[in-house]
């Protein structure tokens, strides 16, 4: 590559149609140089602090996907609890009413007999008392 043509401003990557001249192009250039040498520019390395701070964006990214998966795990067994306590409950509930169930038909079965019973001894004094009176 000839940098001759270059130094006269014939580049033939640049575009085609300047609207600066090459001599105010070379001043500027020479000017924001010298004002980022006097004024002590900072030359940090860009591709060593760019992975680095991409590695901890991805960590970072990372331990929030891990959070928002355990908030999710944990909600999942509380609601698991909250659905498991309320069938045990109506189980109970269940049971609890058969129980009672059971007990007024025991109750109501036992009224029958004491009623049957007593109507029985009724009809047998009755008889009793006709037999004795005639």
């Amino acid at each position: 590559m000839n940098p001759l043509p270059i130094l006269a401003g014939h580049n033939t990557l640049c575009p085609q149609d300047d609207t600066t001249g090459t001599t105010i192009q070379r001043l500027q250039g020479k000017a924001n140089g010298f004002h980022s040498e006097f004024l002590m520019g900072l030359h940090a390395p860009g591709g060593k602090d760019l992975i680095g701070v991409v590695m901890v964006m991805v960590v970072m990214m990372t331990a929030r996907a891990m959070f928002a998966v355990f908030v999710v795990m944990v909600l999942t067994v509380v609601v698991a609890a909250a659905v498991m306590l309320i069938v045990f409950v109506v189980m109970v509930l269940t049971v609890v009413m058969t129980a009672t169930a059971m007990l007024v038909v025991f109750v109501v079965m036992v009224l029958t007999v004491v009623v049957a019973a007593a109507v029985m001894l009724i009809v047998f004094v009755v008889m009793v008392l006709t037999v004795v009176m005639s």
